[in-house]
């Protein structure tokens, strides 16, 4: 990956170039905070809005999570998330730090979870995840209700302006893909009078997140959750995991939603909407990284342009 430096010799570039050299003080901190000592620690892995350290401990193994990244710095809800869910179907968080003390990023510490990404998904599984999303919807806070807008301000405001950046001609066509889906969005708010906006989301459950263990399934990587509509998620997975219209309808069938020809249409546009967003998520992340202002994990321009583009074809396919 390529980063452009703005500062030299800083424990910010130091530690996102090379991944591995976690500062002395942070260990020490941490070794503090969870009253252990840490034997070793290596590199699990980074998305697209964190990088992640495997911890060996005299007292087990855990997860440093370290939130490098300019869109996105979803460290306290994620932590109050987890704090919340226990250890049900997630790994518990044991402690968070938003001091930039030690570091130039939010950070926290969790359970480590053994287990395996899906790679391929089976029926059994198909009928597993429904039954975990159900699970996690079924968790709801009546105080987080909301009007019912799908669209966000910030998806509209990248399709709409910060795509300028990238052109006239790309622009026109954002706004063109942005009108769509709208339109399409405004033909179903009448059916969403039926639903509130209270259910817990994972809102990325996307294959590499959940975690098979033996015949239970653990979700892992909860940052972008939140309460929203549950069929959220359910369009979320079928779009972003590209699954086959024959696993789409057992996924749904297992679910208990998208029988109805009214839920079909709210799962189509859930499914549009999720790949709207993601276009929109990369057009800011292209323009940060081509304006030198990226301080985040994942900055590949050519892969987000690839992306942006497999995108794009996907919507427009969705629109058909």
């Amino acid at each position: 990956m390529v980063y452009k430096r703005q500062k030299k010799n800083t424990i910010l570039w130091v530690f996102i170039e090379e991944k591995m050299k976690i500062p002395k003080e942070l260990i020490k901190n941490i070794e503090s905070k969870l009253n252990c000592k840490i034997t070793s620690h290596k590199v699990l892995g980074s998305g697209a809005h964190n990088l992640n350290y495997l911890l060996e401990t005299d007292k087990g193994k855990f997860v440093l999570r370290i939130y490098a990244n300019l869109q996105f710095d979803n460290c306290e809800k994620e932590y109050a998330i987890l704090k919340k869910l226990d250890g049900q179907f997630a790994p518990k968080a044991l402690l968070s730090d938003t001091s930039k003390k030690f570091i130039e990023y939010n950070y926290m510490i969790q359970e480590f979870i053994e287990g395996q990404p899906i790679k391929e998904l089976s029926d059994d599984l198909l009928v597993k995840i429904a039954d975990l999303m159900k699970k996690v919807h079924s968790i709801t806070d009546e105080s987080k209700d909301r009007p019912p807008k799908i669209i966000s301000d910030w998806c509209r405001k990248n399709l709409l302006e910060t795509s300028k950046k990238m052109g006239a001609e790309f622009n026109t066509s954002m706004v063109e893909l942005y009108n769509q889906v709208k339109t399409r969005v405004d033909k179903i708010k009448p059916l969403l009078k039926n639903y509130k906006r209270i259910h817990l989301i994972h809102d990325d459950p996307v294959l590499e997140n959940f975690l098979v263990q033996d015949e239970n399934i653990v979700l892992i990587d909860w940052e972008l959750a939140g309460y929203d509509y549950f069929f959220m998620d359910l369009g979320t997975f079928i779009a972003e995991n590209h699954i086959t219209k024959e696993q789409e309808e057992k996924f749904l069938k297992a679910y208990g939603f998208g029988q109805t020809d009214e839920e079909k249409q709210i799962i189509q546009i859930t499914k549009t909407y999720r790949i709207l967003g993601l276009i929109s998520w990369l057009i800011e992340r292209i323009c940060l990284i081509k304006e030198g202002k990226q301080k985040h994990v994942g900055a590949d321009l050519e892969k987000h342009e690839k992306q942006l583009k497999k995108e794009i074809a996907h919507i427009n396919e969705l629109l058909k």
